[in-house]
């Protein structure tokens, strides 16, 4: 698994919205990993590319190591910020499992 940002990504995030996308891209047929991406929108609702992830599969552990850093690289200044995504259970368990400031909406949470 790897993890990474783009320093520019990281310091201009403080003018983004405070919602992160989230969302898993099957590679080439040849290739089996996964890229995870988190995605922002800035003030002219434009995609805000934040980070990227390489992983052998998805499963919940996966996602809970991927919500800790972007925690960790991407949110520290946020007072908080809304996920968006799609409804993989992994994502739920990795922001409900751990006290993380990244806060699901409340759809998410109820699978809506």
């Amino acid at each position: 698994m790897v993890f990474w940002s783009f320093e520019p990504c990281i310091e201009n995030f403080k003018y983004c919205r405070p919602f992160i996308s989230v969302d898993k891209i099957q590679l080439y047929e040849w290739y089996n990993e996964k890229l995870l991406i988190a995605i922002a929108f800035d003030a002219n609702n434009k995609i805000f590319l934040l980070a990227f992830a390489i992983i052998d599969e998805e499963n919940n552990d996966n996602w809970r190591w991927l919500f800790p850093c972007l925690q960790r690289y991407i949110t520290s200044g946020k007072t908080y910020v809304y996920i968006i995504s799609y409804r993989h259970a992994g994502i739920k368990d990795g922001l409900c499992e751990q006290s993380l400031e990244l806060t699901p909406s409340n759809s998410e949470l109820k699978g809506g």
